[in-house]
């Protein structure tokens, strides 16, 4: 029941029961009982309730007693009774969370660092105040570094840098498809990688690998640069193969 269903409910009766007192009673006319009952009601119907201001980004909830009412309002003035119903605020605009060096192994066996933005927002505010966990945006995130974690161990180094974007969308995808945020009253808006840092040991590699393509002028041909590679990694076949997708990279680049 609506709190207008409720003032409505008990300022009907009461104008009632006033207007018999002062028509019977007291002896006032049906007209002055009624205008007099009417005022009084309406007296009484203010000091029973309180305004509550919303913002056109929030929704207001109302708490009436253990019940969580979604009064669909956003944006303007509420009305609610006072002692009986609380008014509770929810922000519906899109929530952002990052994270930075978070840590995953490829299939390969290479640790990499990624940084990745997260945008949530809430969608259905009853369950996210009675479903959704203490600290919403931190547990979104955590759900998202564990399915990132899951998608990296699945692919080689080389598909890490060379197909961001299908990463980006299996993690987006890892994370709708549990349901999990939905339960919480969450829909994921949008999960981004912004930067991918490998360790330093590769990094010293692919430097000292361009430096020797740049000595060749960049003309770097497919013998030279397994030659340059053999050289630089020694016996390490998977630094090898790292290497030579960076060599097929530069090449393609170049076309």
């Amino acid at each position: 029941m609506r709190t207008s269903e409720i003032l409505l409910f008990v300022v009907s009766p009461l104008v009632l029961v006033l207007s018999f007192l002062l028509h019977f009673v007291f002896r006032a006319g049906p007209t002055l009982a009624f205008a007099a009952s009417f005022v009084l009601s309406t007296a009484i119907l203010l000091l029973l309730m309180r305004t509550v201001e919303v913002e056109a980004y929030e929704r207001l909830i109302v708490r009436r007693g253990g019940t969580y009412i979604d009064t669909s309002m956003a944006g303007g003035r509420a009305f609610l009774i006072k002692g009986l119903e609380s008014a509770i605020r929810v922000d519906m605009r899109p929530q952002t969370e990052s994270a930075e060096n978070e840590v995953c192994f490829t299939q390969d066996g290479i640790n990499v660092r990624f940084s990745y933005l997260l945008l949530w927002q809430v969608v259905d505010p009853i369950r996210f105040k009675t479903k959704a966990p203490a600290s919403p945006g931190a547990a979104v995130k955590g759900l998202a570094s564990a399915a990132l974690r899951k998608q990296v161990s699945a692919i080689r180094l080389r598909d890490v840098l060379g197909q961001r974007a299908s990463l980006e969308g299996s993690v987006r995808e890892d994370l709708i498809r549990p349901n999990h945020t939905k339960s919480w009253g969450v829909d994921l808006v949008t999960f981004t990688i912004q930067n991918i840092e490998l360790p330093p040991e590769i990094v010293d590699i692919q430097k000292e690998f361009l430096r020797a393509a740049a000595r060749r002028e960049l003309g770097v041909t497919e013998t030279n640069a397994l030659e340059d590679m053999r050289r630089i990694v020694g016996d390490d076949a998977r630094l090898l193969e790292i290497l030579t997708t960076m060599s097929e990279t530069l090449k393609s680049s170049r076309k």
